[in-house]
């Protein structure tokens, strides 16, 4: 019994030491906006938002501004933007109203009334055919339509009757071409000029979706799917969902309380405990950055790219390209560190380990190659130098310390340097002891050292280049003595940001990006400037990269026109930060919390796959536990064993005592002289003493060591007893020492 518990206890022990691999966490990348009245709909402009309420307020989201309008007193199911001031809504027993915003005010500028209905009626979606100037409108009482150039009224599209006299529910209209498509109550049609043609009759669609030449229409119990050139459909989902949206090779699909993102083999469900506002018909939103969904009183943004792997795919330092290196490398969230080559067809990286001794408390401000296996690491409080995989830590601020690392430079020359809150300093990384050496920025004499606050540093042509949070921008040429201070905060702000593109040097302040010409700056035109976070480039690249909170934008700069040869901001969903970027003369590599990718030309990003090391730790676990299981059995053998052995003992010790009571008996024989007797039971006694020798086999040399001695003490007895017998028994007694000797 004692034993069955302890195998227990230690299978169970064993089994709980296993890990088991790393799991997708339950909710995906998202974004939480929340108002004062549950959200019914959601439309877009341009990069503006609106957002209808419940209650007939509308919500004007432009970028991080956003404002509140009264339009109705009811549920507002969809909005058109007809001008940038001017907005066709459909409202809940309002029917159509066509407003206009100026001046943070909202003004109503007429109402659209239906015959029999007056304007207690429901539009539920608007679709604008801009090449005719049309509106179609999908209601609760029919489609119809508006002609925006010479009818004021709604002109009711008779195609679309069930019968004489009742109008179906319409949920949708989508237009392609000249064909609309229309999601009805009571099926699915399509409608050219004094056409109709019906795909499905019988079932409610409640929301349809035009992907490229695809239709998805949705049901109550399906999602099916229909080819613009073919009549037939056929069902892609058995279930009620409310949206369907397809990008980057991802599919989304809204339940009423959960979101299935899905891409490839990987899928993540996305709780909406509650549901969603399901008396709302648009209800969600594709752009070109995010999926959008009304959920009671919020709206979530999620991201279109999204990070299904944990930490393994979260990158959060890159290695800027040093010159004649194909390499960069990066560090995910686990701590590991990742090599990808920029000249990489399969887009695959590769693994490199475990980085042993880091501790990251705070964010990391730079992360530099200075060799091969060696880097140097700087957070906002600790400074790190990492060579074969391990850290080391150079220099710790505490908390009471009022500093911080800044910024890191590593120079061909093999200098690093060190940019704080306090100074400026360098390390020569060719010595072991990586010691800070403070520099002196000394300006006509007068030292600047105090509260420095470096904020980048660059070297362009052999000339160091730093930017101040307070002083400025300064330069250092290879033989000057003392530094030369080109700009104050006075004329372009703090400075923040350094970079080269083709030749010139740019500076990001806080007023806006400047050209360094001939030590004057020259303002640039960026689009959104006050959303940029940091400016990147690269001497032989033909375009510069401004990186915004939230996009990016890679063009070619020119310096006659001072504005980008392109104002499109990508990625808004991404968040890029300066320490994950990586150019090299026609390739970015740009590291997020989504994963790592590859841009180029402006084309879509390219994903990096990130190789996932073996996991030593579980593996080990499951040797351990095969290894465990192999040494209970061994235990349990032993066990058994020694039982068997004890049992052997007690048998041979009985023997033996059989021998020493033998003694006597063969001495009396001996003097009787019944020698044949004799002899018969000394052949008796060295076969059963033949039987316990192959019986004691197993028994350990250190238990034998007193049957040996008696087995001496009877022989001499035998010899000086038995005389005429005693070449007999010396042959019986010396095979059985012999035998006990070998075992």
């Amino acid at each position: 019994m004692k034993l069955k518990l302890f195998l227990f206890c230690f299978l169970g022990l064993a089994a709980g030491s296993c890990t088991t691999p790393f799991s997708t966490s339950s909710e995906l990348a998202h974004i939480q906006y929340t108002f004062h009245a549950s959200v019914s709909s959601i439309s877009q402009n341009g990069d503006i938002l609106f957002i209808g309420l419940e209650n007939g307020d509308l919500i004007v989201k432009d970028k991080d501004e956003q404002r509140c309008y009264s339009v109705g007193n009811n549920r507002i199911y969809d909005v058109y933007a007809y001008r940038p001031d001017s907005l066709f809504i459909g409202i809940r027993d309002e029917g159509l109203k066509l407003v206009s915003l100026r001046n943070g005010k909202c003004q109503i500028i007429q109402r659209y009334t239906i015959k029999g209905k007056d304007n207690h009626y429901a539009v539920y979606h608007i679709t604008a055919d801009r090449a005719n100037r049309l509106l179609y409108l999908a209601s609760s009482n029919g489609c119809y339509k508006l002609n925006l150039q010479n009818s004021p009224a709604i002109e009711e599209l008779s195609p679309f009757l069930l019968n004489s006299t009742s109008h179906s529910g319409i949920n949708k209209i989508l237009l392609y071409k000249d064909i609309l498509y229309v999601a009805a109550d009571s099926g699915l049609y399509a409608y050219r000029p004094n056409q109709t043609q019906e795909f499905l009759s019988g079932r409610r669609i409640h929301n349809l979706i035009l992907r490229q030449d695809t239709l998805y229409a949705l049901t109550e119990n399906a999602i099916l799917k229909k080819c613009i050139q073919t009549d037939s459909l056929w069902k892609v989902k058995s279930q009620k969902y409310y949206a369907y949206e397809k990008s980057n090779d991802a599919e989304w699909l809204l339940a009423k309380d959960y979101l299935l993102y899905k891409k490839g083999q990987q899928s993540c469900i996305h709780p909406l405990p509650g549901g969603i506002s399901v008396k709302g018909k648009q209800i969600s939103l594709m752009t070109r950055d995010y999926f959008y969904v009304a959920y009671r009183e919020e709206l979530i943004a999620f991201p279109k790219h999204q990070n299904l792997s944990g930490k393994v795919g979260n990158v959060i330092a890159v290695t800027p390209k040093m010159e004649n290196e194909d390499n960069v490398y990066f560090i995910t969230s686990d701590l590991r560190l990742h090599k990808y080559s920029f000249s990489s067809t399969t887009y695959q990286s590769k693994a490199w380990g475990k980085i042993k001794n880091l501790r990251l408390e705070n964010d990391i401000v730079r992360f530099v190659q200075a060799g091969k296996e060696l880097f140097y690491l700087a957070t906002d409080k600790s400074l790190y130098k990492i060579k074969n995989r391990k850290a080391r830590l150079i220099k710790k601020f505490g908390k009471d310390e009022n500093n911080d690392f800044r910024s890191l430079l590593y120079t061909p020359a093999g200098k690093l340097y060190v940019g704080t809150r306090r100074d400026l300093s360098f390390i020569n990384t060719q010595k072991e002891e990586d010691t800070l050496i403070p520099i002196p920025v000394k300006i006509n004499g007068v030292l600047e050292n105090k509260d420095l606050y470096v904020t980048d540093l660059l070297e362009n042509k052999d000339t160091l280049y730093f930017t101040t949070l307070n002083k400025g921008l300064f330069k250092k040429a290879p033989q000057a003595k003392e530094f030369y201070r080109i700009s104050t905060v006075e004329k372009q702000g703090s400075a923040q940001g350094l970079m080269v593109h083709l030749d010139n040097l740019m500076v990001q302040t806080s007023q806006g990006i400047y050209l360094l010409d001939k030590d004057s700056l020259l303002s640039l035109e960026i689009p959104e400037f006050r959303y940029v976070r940091s400016i990147q480039g690269n001497p032989q690249a033909k375009d510069c990269l401004i990186l915004y909170y939230h996009g990016l934008l890679s063009s070619p700069i020119h310096v006659d026109s001072r504005h980008p040869h392109q104002n499109f901001i990508s990625f808004k969903d991404i968040p890029f930060h300066k320490t994950r970027v990586a150019l090299s003369a026609e390739k970015i590599i740009l590291g997020s919390r989504f994963g790592l990718f590859e841009y180029k030309n402006n084309s879509p990003l390219k994903p990096i796959a990130i190789e996932k090391e073996t996991d030593y730790r579980f593996w080990g676990s499951v040797l351990l536990f095969i290894g465990s299981i192999f040494l209970i059995i061994a235990i349990y053998t032993l066990v058994i064993f020694q039982k068997n052995q004890k049992n052997r003992r007690e048998q041979l010790r009985g023997f033996l005592h059989y021998l020493e009571t033998l003694s006597p008996c063969i001495q009396e024989q001996v003097r009787r002289e019944k020698q044949a007797d004799l002899l018969r039971k000394t052949k008796g006694l060295s076969q059963e003493l033949e039987a316990y020798l192959e019986a004691a086999k197993k028994i350990k040399i250190s238990h034998l060591a007193y049957w040996k001695e008696k087995l001496n003490q009877l022989k001499q007895e035998v010899d000086k007893a038995v005389l005429k017998v005693k070449e007999q028994i010396e042959v019986y007694l010396s095979q059985a020492q012999s035998r006990l000797e070998n075992i």
